[in-house]
């Protein structure tokens, strides 16, 4: 090739570069100067990012500076529609050339720019420009950062363009996601701009102290000041228990340790002050945040050293103004606690109760606990007794112990599981046991007529709402007194119950002990009083395991249950059982529904195994004699089977008997539906209960009683002895899962065969065939144990369950 043609391509692709370039050149004058038309500029953007993207060499030293100006300058861009493509541009240009940041006045033009965009709202694309502050942070080049000062104006000018009065929900949040992710930015990348580990700790304090506590939490202060000074509520009643189940400030602790350590935290020398300036204007706002930050606070520094910076900053007159870096003396600490925070965390019921009652239990020491505890007590039931009048109150201050409680036991229970044995009132349940909350709750308990709130009291000192939550406040003599006057309040309802049995069986509850004397009360709160028993035992089910060698109270209390129950059931019988002037009088009576329902769920096989013997077997007893009670004093309500059914599935229970046709059907019924093993034998079959105890002789022949009046029955209404009884026999005799097979067996014929002897010679006589005894052949036979026997005798025979020496033993 020719000198004269490398010339020539030499000039070709000169000229090349200098028409991008003057392009590029034009592009940036066009955004500069020119275009006033936002479409034309936004496809200017898009232009200049695909000359970064595809010909970044086309930036050169000669162009560079002019270039550099007018795409980081483009913060000025005012139109929405345009801000896509402008971040796309920008944020392009600056990850391929960060020095392009320091090759020209950067603080003079493209942040003063990007500052008036941020105070601007980024003029209105929030969406857009939000999320990519965090990016734009990431990419800029340590040197175009002038350290503090740099995220002081950040954050000062973003905070300043927020515009919460016009923004939508989706821009506010954009904008606190942005402000999160880019001070945690901050925090996180701190050594990227600092020189040292020092210099890096101290722009990490600085950034804290500027942004959140300068800035962000006196920026709040002032502004719901000036909300609640013109009468504008600062927070929506929605909100009021949004974090209302577990202390805040085990929430806000959690993430910050993540970076960095506590102690780093009690540098921050002025968050004291800051704390104690702002307190009263804490305590008259009363809002969830504010409290959230003296709960954040306590858990950092301790409660004697807030509670220190607090009293000495307000106290005009303090008799301490040099022990300011003293441990606050115990009189004082304990004055504080009782004169101020007591009343205030237990002020009233609003959105702020949740973070009150969680700073009062932050507050807790272990040195002064009991007293504390007790503080908190004599308020909370001083302030409920003093409330005299009658009606609703504002404040139901059981109802904010209760919520207290609550939260111990929640705190109580995870302490345990993590092994958090730092605090010994946290470790140690029996710490929470006092005189006052027991004499309290005895009193609630004992009132005719209790709020109905008191319910919710009660199971909250005595918990065992479930079995994992058995941690009480409250000792096992206390939990037995209300537990008696929950089974009182029940017999009374019961005594006044339009059923003859239920009456009854609730006198033969008590009528044999000195030591249950069932209050006089008023028929009208009965009924309430009732109501509010089951809500109490309901709440606190498992808590009976506690109790359980009070075998008279227990089983007591689950008999009524099952009774009430059983009258509860009643409105599900068809129309014709009960006339209208006997629905009428129980209409009123069969409101619980909820109650029964929510404590019949808690009875599992784990827990009748846990209940003890001795309680089964009581609580079986006495439902064996309300069931008898039922079939024959109660004609057409023993139509109701499915609660009998449901209860008789729940013990193995001996139910024999001496009766009629309808006890007989039922007991038929009742083995097609839990088994014959079940009803005959006593078995439980695939239960995890163990059998209750060995079975005697004596149970075996009142079970085998039962088998032969039966058989004797011969007829019922729905069956026979032939076509259902005697089957259902063999086929639980076969099944190998009948373990008195033998005995229970061979106990049925003894009976019947004495039966046969002593009724046989006086009985009419009758003339039929006895060998083979089959079919038709059998109904011939008039007397009622001699056709039982042989019907026995055929069965047994007949289905190979009896063998040719048995034959001749039984001859």
């Amino acid at each position: 090739m020719s000198s004269d043609k490398v010339t020539a391509l030499d000039e070709l692709e000169e000229m090349h570069q200098q028409v991008i370039s003057s392009s590029l050149l034009a592009l940036a004058t066009l955004l500069d100067v020119l275009s006033k038309t936002p479409a034309i500029r936004s496809a200017t953007y898009s232009a200049l990012k695909s000359f970064i993207k595809n010909i970044p060499d086309a930036f050169n030293e000669g162009n560079m500076k002019t270039l550099a100006a007018a795409i980081l300058g483009a913060f000025q861009e005012k139109d929405p529609t345009c801000h896509s493509s402008m971040w796309d541009a920008i944020l392009l240009f600056s990850k391929r050339f960060p020095d392009s940041w320091t090759s020209f006045n950067v603080q003079k033009t493209a942040i003063n720019r990007l500052w008036h965009f941020l105070r601007n709202g980024c003029f209105g694309s929030q969406q857009v420009s939000y999320p990519a502050l965090v990016i734009l942070l990431d990419i800029l080049p340590p040197k175009a950062i002038s350290g503090e000062k740099f995220f002081t104006d950040f954050f000062q000018n973003l905070w300043d363009g927020r515009n919460p009065s016009n923004a939508t929900n989706p821009d506010r949040l954009a904008f606190f996601y942005a402000l999160k992710e880019c001070f945690l930015w901050g925090l996180c990348n701190a050594s990227r701009i600092c020189d040292d580990s020092d210099s890096t700790h101290h722009f990490q304090v600085s950034l804290v102290d500027n942004i959140l506590v300068k800035l962000l939490w006196q920026e709040y202060l002032f502004s719901v000041s000036l909300k609640n000074q013109y009468g504008v509520i600062s927070e929506a009643p929605g909100n009021s228990l949004e974090h209302g189940n577990l202390p805040f400030h085990h929430k806000a602790v959690e993430p910050l340790k993540i970076k960095y350590s506590r102690s780093y935290f009690q540098e921050l020398g002025k968050l004291g002050p800051m704390l104690a300036k702002s307190f009263p204007l804490i305590r008259s706002l009363d809002t969830p945040d504010g409290v959230r930050l003296l709960s954040v606070a306590v858990s950092l520094f301790g409660p004697q050293k807030i509670v220190q910076e607090l009293h000495i900053y307000n106290e005009a007159n303090s008799s301490y103004p040099d022990h300011k870096d003293k441990e606050l003396q115990p009189e004082l600490f304990m004055q504080v606690f009782k004169g101020t925070f007591v009343p205030w965390c237990l002020l009233e019921y609003n959105s702020s109760t949740s973070a009150r009652l969680d700073l009062l239990l932050a507050l807790l020491n272990d040195e002064y606990f009991s007293a504390q505890w007790q503080m908190i007590l004599s308020y909370a039931i001083n302030q409920e007794k003093s409330q005299s009048e009658p009606g609703p109150q504002d404040v139901h201050y059981l109802d904010l112990l209760a919520m207290l409680l609550e939260k111990a036991r929640t705190e109580i229970a995870k302490r345990k599981m993590n092994n958090d044995l730092i605090h010994q009132f946290w470790s140690t349940p029996d710490e929470w046991q006092h005189e006052l909350l027991e004499s309290a709750a005895v009193a609630v308990a004992c009132s005719p007529s209790p709020h109905v709130s008191s319910a919710q009291f009660l199971c909250a000192v005595l918990g065992g709402s479930s079995k994992d939550n058995c941690i009480s406040f409250v000792s096992r003599n206390a939990m037995v007194l209300i537990f008696t006057k929950a089974f009182k309040k029940l017999v009374a309802f019961g005594l006044e119950s339009f059923f003859s049995v239920v009456r009854d069986s609730c006198a033969l509850l008590v009528g044999g002990s000195t030591t249950f004397n069932v209050e006089n009360e008023s028929s009208i709160n009965k009924i309430e009083t009732a109501q509010f028993a089951l809500k109490v035992l309901g709440g606190s089910f498992f808590c009976l395991n506690t109790v359980s060698n009070e075998i008279e109270l227990v089983s007591g209390i689950l008999t009524l249950v099952f009774i009430i129950g059983w009258e509860n059931s009643l409105d599900t019988l068809e129309e014709d059982v009960l006339n209208d002037d006997l629905k009428e009088k129980i209409k009123g009576r069969l409101r619980f529904d909820e109650s029964l329902n929510g404590f019949c769920s808690k009875m599992n096989d784990e827990f009748w195994k846990s209940l003890g013997i001795d309680n089964r077997k009581r609580l079986g007893s006495n439902l064996v004699h309300f069931i008898r009670s039922v079939i024959f004093k109660e004609d057409k309500l023993v139509l109701q089977k499915d609660w009998l059914v449901y209860t008789l599935e729940q013990f193995a229970v001996d139910i024999h008997a001496t009766g009629n046709l309808k006890f007989v059907s039922l007991v038929d019924k009742l083995i097609l539906k839990i088994g014959i093993n079940r009803v005959i034998a006593g078995c439980v079959e695939n239960s995890l209960s163990p059998p209750l105890k060995e079975t005697t002789k004596e149970e075996i022949t009142s079970r085998a009683w039962l088998a032969a009046e039966i058989l004797c029955t011969w007829k019922w209404p729905g069956g026979s002895a032939v076509a259902s009884f005697l089957p259902l026999l063999s086929a639980g005799c076969r099944s190998g899962n009948y373990p008195l097979q033998e005995s229970l067996l061979d106990s049925i014929f003894n009976i019947l065969l004495d039966g046969a002897l002593v009724h046989g010679e006086s009985g009419t006589h009758s003339s039929f065939n006895l060998w083979p005894a089959f079919g038709d052949e059998l109904e011939k036979v008039e007397e009622p144990f001699l056709r039982a026997l042989l019907s026995l005798l055929v069965n047994m025979f007949k289905e190979n369950i009896w063998e040719g020496d048995k034959a001749i033993m039984t001859l």
